[in-house]
């Protein structure tokens, strides 16, 4: 599923509702920075800029709408994986878009803000919306990034999180 595409979560909201008759809790986990990682905005391409816009902030949006008709009555659960590009300071130097680049960072900030009024919005209907952060995460794009997570505090950094630690 290309979850940048509309007719791609569509079909991924339908063939999920058919399979499994109703949805208890939805993970908005897709992120995406691709060959902009590490871009300045600058640099970035409108074309980049759009599809971190799809994947990391619409996507989430459009899933939720999607699957809120399918959720039981008793309620269910909206968790929105988010990144510490939202918040952290951009690394200065060989790498001027930080965490990510400008564009993911934004989105990923939106999508903290998206939840906060999902959260609101939904709360009477029993659905509640949690936006969790797992911090840096040392994997092979982020290593692959000059200065990344050399200035966060020991214990801010991972190499890996295990499923059951966001489970």
């Amino acid at each position: 599923c290309n979850v940048g595409k509309q007719d791609d979560l569509d079909a991924l909201v339908e063939q999920t509702v058919t399979h499994f008759g109703r949805v208890d809790v939805l993970v908005n986990n897709a992120a995406f920075t691709g060959a902009a990682a590490g871009k300045g905005a600058r640099e970035l391409t409108r074309k980049e800029w759009e599809l971190m816009l799809a994947v990391n902030l619409s996507a989430p949006h459009w899933l939720t709408m999607g699957f809120l008709p399918h959720f039981p009555a008793s309620g269910g659960v909206v968790i929105n994986v988010t990144s510490v590009a939202a918040e952290h300071r951009p690394v200065t130097g060989a790498n001027p878009g930080g965490l990510g680049n400008p564009a993911y960072g934004a989105t990923k900030a939106g999508l903290n803000r998206l939840g906060n009024f999902m959260a609101s919005e939904l709360s009477p209907e029993r659905i509640a919306v949690i936006t969790v952060d797992p911090g840096l995460v040392f994997s092979a794009t982020i290593q692959a990034m000059p200065g990344i997570g050399t200035d966060l505090p020991p214990g801010h950094v991972s190499t890996d999180v295990p499923a059951a630690a966001i489970a």
